[in-house]
Parts: C-alpha cells; structure tokens; sequence
C-alpha cells in the first residue's frame, strides 16, 4: 500500500491568534490613553483599566492556549504497516477497533432527541484501550477511514496468515 497523508481541513490558531492581537493591541492603546488623559474621572479610569486587563489577558490566553490545540492537530500519515499522527505512531497489528461515531453537537436537557447539528467523528481504540480521536471539524474522517480500515485488515491478514 503506497503512503497516504491527510492534512488538517483548517487551523484555527491563524483566525483567534489575529483577532487576539488586535484585542491586545486595542487594550494596550486604551491603557495608554487612559494614563495620558485626566479628564476621564478616576473611578472611571480604575473600572477601564480593570476591564481592559482582563481583556488583554483573555486574548493572551486564548492565543497560548489555541497554540497548544494547534500543535494537538496534525498531517496523519496512513501507511502499510502504521499510522502515524500528532499523538504518535500505532502499528495496525496494535488496533482493537476503527470506529466512526456520530455525536450531537447541540445537546439539549429538554429535548436531546429533537434534531440538532451532529459531527462525525473516528476513533481507533489500540489493544492497550489507548483513544485515537478525529473530528470531522478538523479532519476529512469519512475519507480517512477507508484507507485507515483496509490497511488495519491487510495487518490483520497478514498476521493471521503467518
């Protein structure tokens, strides 16, 4: 089987890092206005500063925290003998289960059968019950799992064979 690569569908670090740094930006420049200025009344002042820092390390924290999703999601290399991913590499011979899943993304408590929006997702589950999970938010899942399942079954073949 020759080697198969599935890059992510989107990153998502790009779009939250450039809307943080402009908030961080916007907040830095309300800070430096409200200490240049004294005609805005000091409890004014106070209550902006305060709501500007917060601002400022909310955006700091989402750009810390999209980067290290950011590196969680990554090319996946389908190959004859394992599966490479951003979590490791698992040889087929090592996988229990290939599964695809359907989960609602709107769960409600009033009504949870009621329609909603639902996101597919794969999940390989390893001899070791080690969890491989990919969104369809993130990754092609319905054309990854063909290659993934026929490598997995040649794996299991050629082992029963031998």
């Amino acid at each position: 089987m020759e080697e198969v690569i599935f890059e992510p569908l989107k990153s998502s670090f790009l779009s939250t890092t450039n809307i943080s740094i402009i908030t961080v930006l916007f907040a830095f420049l309300i800070m430096l206005f409200l200490n240049k200025t004294k005609s805005i009344g000091t409890h004014y002042r106070n209550i902006l500063s305060l709501l500007t820092f917060f601002a400022g390390i909310m955006a700091f924290g989402t750009v810390f925290f999209s980067y290290f999703h950011g590196e969680r999601i990554g090319t996946i290399k389908i190959e004859s003998d394992h599966l490479e991913t951003a979590y490791g590499s698992i040889n087929y011979k090592e996988i229990k289960q290939v599964l695809m899943k359907k989960e609602n993304k709107s769960k409600s408590m009033l009504a949870p059968a009621l329609g909603g929006e639902y996101t597919n997702s794969m999940v390989i589950i390893s001899k070791e019950n080690h969890y491989y999970y990919f969104s369809e938010e993130n990754y092609p899942v319905q054309k990854m799992i063909i290659p993934i399942r026929e490598a997995w079954q040649n794996a299991n073949k050629k082992g029963a064979t031998n």
